[in-house]
């Protein structure tokens, strides 16, 4: 079980909601260094997934 689904849980959704919209703004800021041919997206609850073609990969990580 994700951390988000104990969240939702525990909490109830609302909460879940607060913290995905945090995860959005930081996705945001990411979403900025990434290329035309970069892939970012939700894939279940609190997995994400980041596919990043080419040489900028180090120069992203050390953001």
């Amino acid at each position: 079980m994700g951390r988000l689904r104990a969240i939702n849980d525990s909490d109830g959704h609302v909460a879940g909601d607060r913290i995905l919209g945090r995860v959005a703004d930081v996705i945001d800021v990411i979403g900025d260094q990434l290329g035309c041919e970069d892939t970012l997206l939700r894939y279940v609850g609190d997995e994400f997934v980041f596919s990043v073609l080419g040489p900028r990969l180090a120069d992203i990580t050390r953001r």
